[in-house]
């Protein structure tokens, strides 16, 4: 199955749907218990914590939606990468807990690394990530390209 397909675009759609949307969610979430993720992260000696913790959640969201609805992918999956890599190793640092602490704070650390890695994956191809990644095309139509790979760059010559 290639991205070009009318499989492959659904299935990235749905991908890109849910990975975008749940990001969006956890962002939410934060902003609706803003003073008790404020405290935890002042807690853990995050400084400027209630300017950081509500810019950060806000650019968690943004970048959601974005991956969501695929509309400035590279500027979306920038402003998660963001957000997890400055989260992920401050506030789940789990090699200073000890027993379940320890373990759920590895469970998260864990979780946001995956989603790092997911959200770099995306700034690293953008819109080139799928040709018709803006809108889902009829699965009925045929693709102009089919599963052919897409031609290499070519490089204007002097002769």
């Amino acid at each position: 199955m290639s991205v070009g397909s009318a499989v492959g675009r659904l299935v990235f759609a749905l991908g890109r749907t849910l990975f975008g949307g749940l990001l969006a969610y956890m962002g939410v979430k934060n902003l609706q218990e803003m003073s008790g993720r404020i405290a935890y992260a002042e807690a853990k000696e995050v400084p400027n914590a209630n300017i950081l913790v509500p810019a950060s959640s806000g650019a968690l969201v943004a970048g959601g939606v974005g991956i969501a609805l695929w509309k400035f992918p590279r500027l979306a999956a920038a402003g998660v990468a963001a957000f997890l890599a400055g989260v992920t190793p401050t506030i789940h640092d789990f090699w200073n807990m000890e027993d379940d602490d320890r373990t759920n704070e590895r469970n998260a650390f864990l979780k946001n690394a995956a989603l790092l890695g997911a959200a770099l994956a995306i700034l690293g191809s953008g819109k080139r990530a799928h040709p018709s990644a803006s809108t889902l095309a009829d699965p009925t139509e045929e693709t102009r390209t089919g599963d052919a790979a897409e031609p290499a760059e070519t490089v204007d010559t002097v002769e």
